[in-house]
C-alpha cells in the first residue's frame, strides 16, 4: 500500500514466470525493495542497485561531486557567503544528478517507445542520442526485442536474494541466447553497472532453470524445452552524455556517441554476491558482553 512515505506498484515480472511483484521505493532517497507477494511468507528483498549503492564507494560520482561543489564555489569568489549561497553550492551536484536522472529516464522512455513501434517524435534535445540508438540497434540487428521494464528476482536459501527492473531483453536469433540491456547516460560505463547487469542476468538464469519444461518451451522455443540450452547473457550500453565543449552553458549534450560492454555474467555475478554479503553483514546486530 502506497503511503506518505513510500511508494508501491506492482511490476511485470520477465516472460510472465511469475505473477506481478510489488516495487516499493522509499520517497526522497529513491531507494528501493521488492515484496515477492506469490512466495510463501511473501519476503522482501532489497533492489540489486540498493545493494551496490549502499556498499561500494563511487569514487568517481565522488570526484564528479567534488569537482561541482569546487566551480560553484570559484563563481562565488569576491562574494559574501551567505547560508543561502552555501546551500547552493552543496546541492549543485544534486541537482545536476538529477536532472541527469530525468534525462535518462526521458532517453529510456523514447528508446522503449521505438522498440515497440509506437510512433515517436524525438525532440531536439535527443536527437544525437536516437540517432545513436539507430547506429547501435543496425550492429545487433539479428537481434529480436522481446520485452522491456520487467522485473527479475532471486530468492535464494543460499546466497543473495535480491530483484531489479530490466531495461530491455532481446534473443539473439543467431544463438538463441538471450541478452539483458541496460541504457546508460553516465560520464562513463562503470564497473557498477557490470555488477548490476550480471545480477540480472543471474537471476534469469535461475528463474528460467526452475520454469517448467512447457514454460522454457514457451519462452525460447528454439531451445526445445531443454533447461541446459538457456543461457542468459548481459550488456551495458551508453549514449555519451557530456557538458558542451563551447558557451557558458552547464548543461549537457548528447553528441552522437554510443559505446557498449559485454558483460561476463559469472565474474559479475561473483563480484556482486560478495557485495551483497558485505552488506548483510554490515546490517547484522553486534552482540556484545559489558564487564
Amino acid at each position: 500500500m502506497t503511503t506518505e512515505r513510500e511508494l508501491v506498484v506492482n511490476v511485470p515480472v520477465a516472460f510472465g514466470l511469475a505473477p506481478p511483484i510489488e516495487q516499493i521505493t522509499r520517497r526522497g532517497s529513491g531507494m528501493r525493495k521488492y515484496r515477492l507477494t506469490h512466495l510463501p511468507g511473501k519476503p522482501l528483498v532489497p533492489s540489486s542497485t540498493s545493494v551496490i549503492d549502499g556498499t561500494v564507494r563511487n569514487f568517481g560520482l565522488e570526484k564528479w561531486k567534488l569537482s561541482r561543489i569546487r566551480g560553484e564555489l570559484e563563481r562565488l569568489d569576491g562574494r559574501t557567503i551567505s547560508d543561502g549561497l552555501i546551500e547552493n553550492c552543496m546541492t549543485a551536484a544534486d541537482r545536476d544528478a538529477k536532472d541527469a536522472a530525468e534525462v535518462g529516464s526521458g532517453l529510456h522512455s523514447l528508446i522503449d517507445d521505438m522498440l515497440q513501434h509506437k510512433d515517436v517524435s524525438v525532440p531536439s534535445y535527443y536527437a544525437a542520442a536516437i540517432e545513436a540508438f539507430e547506429r547501435w540497434r543496425s550492429t545487433f540487428s539479428h537481434w529480436t526485442y522481446v520485452s522491456s521494464e520487467v522485473a527479475v528476482y532471486r530468492n535464494g536459501m543460499i546466497g543473495a536474494s535480491y530483484a531489479g527492473m530490466v531495461d530491455a531483453v532481446f534473443e539473439d536469433t543467431r544463438s538463441g541466447d538471450l541478452y539483458i540491456v541496460d541504457w546508460k547516460t553516465s560520464r562513463k560505463i562503470y564497473s557498477n553497472a557490470i555488477t548490476q547487469v550480471a545480477s540480472y542476468a543471474y537471476a534469469m538464469r535461475e528463474m528460467l532453470m526452475d520454469s517448467r519444461d512447457d514454460m522454457i518451451q514457451r519462452v525460447m522455443p528454439g531451445k526445445n524445452g531443454n533447461p541446459s540450452g538457456l543461457d542468459v547473457r548481459g550488456m551495458v550500453v551508453r549514449f555519451d552524455n557530456s557538458y558542451a565543449t563551447s558557451g557558458s552553458s552547464r548543461e549537457k549534450v548528447f553528441n552522437g556517441d554510443v559505446e557498449y560492454s559485454v558483460v561476463d555474467v559469472e565474474k559479475g555475478y561473483s563480484a556482486f554476491s560478495h557485495i551483497y554479503h558485505v552488506l548483510k553483514s554490515s546490517q547484522t546486530r553486534v552482540e556484545t558482553v559489558r564487564i
